[in-house]
This record gives C-alpha cells, sequence and structure tokens, in this order.
C-alpha cells in the first residue's frame, strides 16, 4: 500500500485506520487526530515529502496497540490486512476540557507551523560554531586519536 492510499484511509471522516510498520503501527493525520482526543495521546510528528507537502502521524510499538484493542481502546476495531480501522462514531466522547480542542485542520496546522519554528539562537549559534570548525579542521594534520576527539567534542557541545 503506498503512501497516497493510507493518507486515504487516514483522512477518512467515518473511519480511523493505523498501519502496521515492522514493530510498530502508525497513524496518519485525521486518524492520529481521533486518536489522541478518544484513546491515548501519541507525540505527532512531522514527516516531510517530495514537492514541499508534510504528513503528521505518530505510533506506537504493535504490542502495546493489541493491549489496547484487547481492551476495547479503540472499540470494534477490525483487523484488517494493512492493520486495524474502527469507526470514530463508536469512540467515546473526548473529555470535557476547560478549554475547547482544535478542530483538525487547526491542530494540524500548529504542528506543522511547530516543526518550522527556527532553532534557539544558542542552540544556532553553537550548530554554526561546530560547523565552522569542522570545514576548518585539517584531517591530514592530525593524529586518528586528536580527530576522534575533536569529533567528541563537536557531539558533545551538539547535545548540550
Amino acid at each position: 500500500m503506498d503512501r497516497q492510499e493510507k493518507l486515504h484511509l487516514s483522512n477518512d471522516e467515518a473511519w480511523g485506520c493505523c498501519f502496521v510498520q515492522g514493530v510498530f503501527v502508525r497513524f496518519f493525520e485525521r486518524s492520529l487526530y481521533h486518536f489522541n482526543r478518544t484513546a491515548r495521546p501519541l507525540k505527532p510528528m512531522l514527516e516531510r515529502v517530495k514537492g514541499g507537502g508534510k504528513i503528521v502521524y505518530g505510533g506506537m510499538p504493535i504490542q502495546v496497540f493489541e493491549r489496547l484493542v484487547a481492551q476495547g481502546t479503540p472499540r470494534q476495531a477490525e483487523k484488517m490486512e494493512y492493520g486495524w480501522r474502527w469507526p470514530h462514531a463508536a469512540q467515546p466522547a473526548p473529555p470535557d476540557d476547560t478549554e475547547a480542542a482544535p478542530d483538525f485542520e487547526t491542530w494540524r496546522n500548529e504542528i506543522v507551523a511547530a516543526a518550522q519554528k527556527p532553532e534557539s539562537g544558542k542552540q544556532a549559534d553553537v550548530q554554526a560554531s561546530v560547523l565552522e570548525e569542522l570545514t576548518g579542521f585539517n584531517l591530514a594534520a592530525h593524529t586518528p586519536m586528536q580527530a576522534m576527539n575533536a569529533i567528541a567534542s563537536w557531539q558533545e557541545a551538539l547535545r548540550k
């Protein structure tokens, strides 16, 4: 099943679905939105695709999802050849929040916008500094141990 088919199934207004990918199940777009609101919050991530498109997705280990299905979350989940699907209408209403939950489009746009925010000034400065040191590093003038120490110091600087 290609990405377009997965997105088409995931954006169905009536049905939610997830797809088996190795030892994980993945939720895309609208299915992730509904699953997060009614079952279990997953961290939404952003995948960039050719042509500038962006896909919001999330996932969990397949064993965890199978335990949730056995407990009845999501309700009326059916095993399919690609993963699972379930009717949105059969799911419990989202908990009442003091602040109204955003609709799907607003939720998706917030995730995309958050991913496009520039990095913090300090982190950008550290990255620029490491890049400058790396481009000026003459590998031929250093022993292998010196080169390994330099790489370790750059890695440490980037982790901070």
